[in-house]
């Protein structure tokens, strides 16, 4: 009886239709027919529309799933015990890829069982980018993300007077059942689809990326003073008399990294690695720390950087830039003439970088052995391919693919497309980041840290 309205999940019987189907026609299996509605009622399995009128209640036996793909067919999910589920569009509730819905099965198929959407728990995205149909009297997003398996109407009221050819963002209002479709506002025109600029916006639009920081945020990040006062120096290492340099590529506005290098003792030398302190300046909890979690991390694009912290910090309080002192996370290690790591020590610091020098300009130096800090950059040249050495006997993998750059003109349209090259210099640096994060992972596990909460930087085998 249950497996009647399971497959017809829509349709309401009565008990005459449904002693029909399960060919009963005695009145005494009829009257079996309705106590076992009843019951099925009192499970809240069955609802009840109106008197001796029945139909598939949204709590039968469902489950929590979120969809992994979606179509203009419908929706699929994955539930542990039951493997694939195919929610065909009409029972979806209009939801799409990453929603968190609940669910149940109405049968199953030869590889899979269909299934229909009872809620939608959670929405990944409200906001969708795209144009209007200009083919319908009526006004119709038609989303970017092909994955998203319908769209969006606008209503007279909330229309402005010509959205053709231009590329909008619509925020859902109501995701009615009643509707055939969601019903949505027009929150921000972006401009002509056929400007390269407008493209790339909508990209990070449609993705959720915001542009721009809240104003909060950015006057969190301005009360900050540029200079480092001399109560914060007394309480660091001071390193800003040690030869240091950033190695970056042309294009790079911030520098989150520096190396540097003195002679200790009669053989030895020490290279400090130093990361930009951005703790010093984003407190946990505070407005800046509850944005950066939102953003995760920095993204880039071809013609730009959308920065997960405010420019204040990502360009310049946190950065260090040449001439001008900056706090530091430093990991300092003590190297013999050979390349050989001696010992280690992980402390808070003031640098100061003398000067910065892009991956070009650093070989330059290194191939030609004359220029600014020479003798520190083929020092530090040699210790670093000693590294590298030790690390690929060890067993560590070496994945030297290449990267894609664009030249772009004044309408941000590709020109020219290559290989970023390669150099040694690439290496230098990347040996001694590897040095120093395995260093601080060897350090919080080894020395009985283990209490602290910390994040490992981990890979997937290959």
């Amino acid at each position: 009886l249950f497996d009647i309205f399971r497959e017809s999940p829509s349709v309401f019987f009565n008990y005459r239709q449904l002693s029909k189907k399960l060919k009963i026609k005695d009145s005494g299996g009829k009257k079996q027919v309705v106590v076992v509605l009843e019951e099925l009622k009192k499970n809240n399995l069955l609802s009840e529309a109106s008197l001796g009128k029945y139909h598939l209640s949204k709590k039968a036996a469902s489950f929590t799933a979120s969809v992994y793909k979606s179509s203009k067919d419908g929706a699929y999910l994955f539930f542990e015990n039951l493997g694939k589920i195919f929610v065909p569009k009409e029972f979806s509730l209009f939801s799409a890829k990453g929603d968190l819905v609940e669910c149940f099965v109405l049968k199953k198929k030869k590889n899979y069982f269909l299934g229909r959407v009872v809620s939608v728990l959670k929405r990944r995205k409200k906001t969708f980018v795209g144009v209007i149909d200009g083919s319908s009297t009526n006004n119709f997003l038609i989303p970017d993300d092909k994955t998203v398996p319908f769209d969006v109407f606008i209503p007279k009221e909330r229309r402005a007077t010509d959205y053709s050819g231009k590329k909008i963002v619509v925020e859902v209002v109501s995701w009615s059942e009643k509707h055939k479709n969601p019903v949505g506002k027009v929150v921000k025109v972006l401009g002509f689809s056929s400007s390269v600029r407008v493209e790339l916006d909508s990209i990070l639009y449609d993705h959720g990326i915001a542009g721009f920081f809240p104003e909060k945020v950015t006057a969190a990040a301005n009360r900050f003073d540029d200079v480092v006062s001399k109560k914060e120096v007394a309480q660091r290492l001071d390193l800003r008399c040690v030869p240091t340099i950033t190695i970056d590529p042309d294009d790079a506005k911030d520098f989150d990294d520096a190396i540097s290098l003195r002679k200790v003792g009669g053989s030895a030398y020490e290279v400090g690695i130093h990361i930009a302190d951005v703790s010093h300046y984003v407190g946990a909890g505070g407005v800046i720390d509850i944005e950066a979690r939102k953003r995760a991390t920095s993204i880039y694009l071809v013609d730009r950087v959308v920065p997960m912290l405010p420019e204040t910090l990502s360009n310049n309080l946190c950065s260090l830039r040449p001439q001008v002192d900056r706090l530091a996370f430093s990991v300092i290690f003590t190297f013999s003439v050979d390349g050989v790591v001696l010992n280690y020590r992980i402390k808070k610091t003031v640098v100061h970088s003398d000067v910065r020098l892009t991956y070009k300009e650093a070989q330059n130096i290194l191939d030609n052995k004359k220029g600014p800090f020479s003798k520190e950059l083929l020092l530090l040249s040699s210790f670093s391919k000693k590294l590298k050495k030790e690390r690929l006997k060890n067993g560590s993998l070496a994945f030297d693919g290449a990267e894609v750059k664009f030249d772009l003109n004044e309408s941000l349209e590709p020109v020219d497309v290559y290989y970023k090259e390669l150099l040694s210099t690439n290496s230098l640096v990347e040996e001694f980041m590897l040095l120093a994060n395995k260093t601080v992972a060897e350090h919080v596990c080894f020395l009985k840290l283990r209490s602290l909460n910390f994040v490992y930087r981990v890979h997937d085998p290959p």
